[in-house]
């Protein structure tokens, strides 16, 4: 599957757009942009993928190319010597109001799974974030962030069995493992208006299990805060504060084409501006 989109940010009526996005690509003299992309499945030995690609190049004035963005990403599980790769994701920016990298990536080495997330960098399209971990992404999308925004966003995770604490060999007949992570969000706005700082903190932690090679179940708990303030002067002005809460759980019992999988989650998003107004989001 393939897609291809040209697009005129001058195309609408000026001064009536909401979008700040548009907004920030114009005002580093974008007219125009050229985004492609595809989709495909593929199967490699043993191992069912799915990979997507898509790029985007801005023009300025007379078409000259001011900037691009790409990303890439691979689905589905497939092993690199003792390494089992799970999810990738790369993306990077570079001119016309970005300039970043990302990159996201979880699997297994041995008997502890790992996962890690990083966005670094300056961007108008502050939904490229989210690319370094999702929940702290769902909880970026309540600020009214004012673009362009630079800073960091860097979140890591990890897993260790238990079994050999207590001197027994894990193994799918029986296994159980904890798990734990911790993120941090620093940005602030660098556009003709700066003054606007975000930081935040993510956690989680989790527990796992595995029973005579027939179940395999996972359950965590995750929270995200991030506030936002803006610098007016000598004074520091309290602007939103954002936080989130999810429980998930996933598991497969089963085996091979006599399986079934299965994954519930829960969250909630709560957001105070400034004006002491509280908004909340319930997603089953």
């Amino acid at each position: 599957d393939a897609w291809f989109l040209f697009r005129s940010l001058d195309s609408s009526t000026p001064g009536t757009s909401n979008d700040e996005e548009d907004d920030c690509l114009r005002a580093a003299g974008v007219k125009a942009e050229i985004a492609m992309g595809a989709s495909a499945d593929i199967s490699w030995g043993t191992f069912d993928l799915g990979i997507d690609a898509a790029a985007k190049i801005y023009l300025g004035e007379n078409s000259s190319p001011l900037g691009m963005t790409a990303d890439f990403a691979l689905r589905g599980e497939f092993e690199v010597g003792p390494i089992a790769l799970q999810e990738l994701k790369l993306g990077v920016g570079a001119g016309a109001g970005n300039g970043y990298f990302y990159g996201a990536a979880s699997g297994e080495i041995s008997l502890m799974s790992i996962s890690a997330g990083i966005f670094v960098g300056l961007t108008c399209d502050p939904d490229v974030m989210a690319n370094a971990d999702p929940d702290i992404g769902a909880v970026l999308a309540e600020q009214s962030i004012v673009t362009p925004v630079a800073g960091l966003i860097v979140y890591a995770e990890g897993g260790m069995s238990l079994m050999p604490i207590i001197g027994i060999t894990p193994s799918c007949f029986l296994d159980i493992r904890v798990h734990g992570g911790q993120g941090f969000i620093a940005l602030a706005s660098v556009g003709d208006a700066p003054g606007q700082f975000i930081g935040g903190v993510k956690m989680l932690q989790g527990v796992s299990g595995e029973l005579l090679c027939l179940v395999n179940v996972r359950g965590d708990f995750a929270f995200v805060i991030i506030g936002s303030a803006n610098i007016v002067g000598s004074k520091i002005e309290f602007n939103e504060l954002s936080g989130s809460a999810t429980a998930t759980l996933k598991g497969k019992i089963g085996i091979g084409i006599f399986s079934v999988s299965f994954k519930a989650k829960a969250s909630i998003i709560i957001t105070i501006n400034n004006q002491g107004q509280l908004d909340w989001k319930f997603d089953f």
